[in-house]
């Protein structure tokens, strides 16, 4: 049974993948919830009279957007960007808290070329605010992303090579193809390498 797990064990790669989803339709159900909250950020207010309870509730609706298994491709295609770096990590991951400043930084490198990067907590309920604490600290535009549903159901979603071993990281093309999957700290040079030969690629038609 997969589960989400610290990989603290030799890390693997799965290289140029050429894994084919289904077609999965537009922006809808929870994915038309993701996109509308990145236009409602900044609309919750609070009373005088809420407690700190809500509104430290108040800003977790507001700051981490629920990923579920189904949403995945429809959220990678709605970048519509050339290439497409999802990192799932957690808090409570010591790879993925000392490797997430170097993916912000390869994210800026190569945005402007054409490279959109989504992280994706798999932190509890309960760690929430720790995650976007530490999001907010390490400068990514809010919201953020967290995974709900059941592990075995989104791992295969994200990529069928996936162990669940965190950290992880896939490099998405245009259409939603996963082309590499990295569990483990990924090799940065291999990483940017990647990266660059997938842009220089002539965007496929939908």
């Amino acid at each position: 049974m997969k589960r989400f797990r610290d990989c603290r064990e030799t890390p693997r790669a799965v290289s140029a993948i050429r894994w084919a989803p289904a077609k999965t339709p537009g922006p809808t159900g929870n994915l038309a919830r993701i996109l509308s909250s990145l236009l409602a950020i900044g609309t919750v207010t609070s009373a005088c009279e809420q407690t700190n309870r809500d509104q430290v509730g108040a800003e977790t609706l507001a700051s981490l957007v629920e990923v579920r298994p189904g949403d995945i491709q429809p959220l990678v295609r709605a970048t519509e960007a050339r290439g497409v770096l999802v990192n799932m990590w957690s808090t409570w991951c010591a790879p993925c808290v000392e490797e997430f400043p170097a993916l912000r930084r390869v994210g800026r490198a190569y945005g402007p070329q054409g490279l959109a990067t989504l992280f994706i907590s798999t932190d509890l309920a309960a760690n929430r605010g720790e995650a976007i604490s530490f999001l907010k600290a390490q400068g990514v535009p809010m919201p953020g992303y967290i995974k709900a549903g059941s592990d075995q159901a989104f791992i295969p979603a994200l990529h069928p090579e996936w162990s669940g071993a965190l950290p992880a990281t896939v490099l998405f093309d245009s259409q939603g193809v996963a082309r590499h999957l990295w569990e483990g700290s990924v090799n940065l040079e291999v990483l940017e390498a990647s990266i660059r030969d997938l842009l220089k690629e002539e965007p496929r038609e939908p």
